[in-house]
């Protein structure tokens, strides 16, 4: 029944970590891999060191691969859950579009998850679009965004590249009302192709002037944005050098 000072009543806002987004081409990452120890090992560390991962390149029809994968990720916890798109692609070689997502610090809505239809068959396989909001903060002030996982087939990548700014006119209207987009994924091309293709003097790139391959000659993968609508986005972003990191040999590296 005493009067309480301000100060103590007004608790110290939480500090909110940045959340780490990343994007990986697996280069057909299927059940024999999956059962190789080192490569299912070492896939699994570099996806727990990011809040979210976009991947292509899953090449299997089975649909238990991306399940068993994060299990082993969890490492029996259940932080990780992850999103799955739709065979696509090729009848004699289709692909899989996943994200994996640590549930602790991402929320996604499986209602807003689709795939972009593609009735022309203008890419190779269809774009996998999902909804994320951070799970930190205040309720209705966490950051939300859709993130849009694209793959590009290199033998049509010139063609699939310039559709990436009707890809993104068509998420934006599809009525959900986002304006906060990010693309992630094999493109096929570096930045200094990719952003004029954009045409958007506030379209940023997070890979700028550096390989993304293993063996550190091609720029093939990236995540954009538009920094004019994504103000959250803090600037940063890069390459993550798994082989150093990991001290693993080129031999090591190629089984994943």
């Amino acid at each position: 029944g005493q009067p309480v000072a301000d100060s103590i009543l007004k608790a110290p806002p939480r500090k909110i970590r940045d959340l780490k987004i990343a994007s990986w081409a697996l280069d057909g990452f299927g059940p024999t891999k999956l059962a190789n120890p080192a490569a299912r090992q070492n896939v699994a560390r570099v996806v727990r060191q990011f809040d979210l991962v976009a991947l292509q390149q899953i090449a299997s029809i089975e649909r238990d691969l991306i399940p068993r994968l994060v299990e082993a990720i969890n490492q029996g916890d259940g932080r990780y859950d992850f999103v799955l798109g739709p065979p696509t692609g090729p009848s004699n070689r289709p692909e899989h579009l996943a994200f994996i997502f640590d549930t602790s610090r991402i929320v996604v809505d499986r209602r807003q998850t689709y795939t972009l239809e593609d009735p022309e068959n203008q890419m190779t396989f269809d774009p996998l679009v999902a909804w994320f909001r951070g799970a930190q903060g205040v309720s209705g002030q966490a950051w939300t965004f859709s993130f849009v996982n694209v793959r590009i087939d290199l033998a049509r990548a010139p063609n699939e590249v310039a559709l990436l700014p009707k890809i993104i006119r068509a998420i934006r209207g599809d009525g959900r009302g986002e304006d906060d987009l990010v693309i992630g994924g094999l493109l096929q091309a570096d930045d200094a192709y990719l952003l004029p293709t954009l045409t958007s003097k506030s379209a940023k790139a997070t890979v700028l002037n550096r390989p993304t391959d293993i063996f550190g000659r091609y720029q093939t993968s990236n995540l954009l944005l538009d920094s004019g609508s994504t103000t959250e986005y803090m600037g940063r972003g890069g390459v993550f050098d798994y082989l150093g990191t990991f001290n693993l040999n080129l031999a090591q590296a190629e089984t994943v």
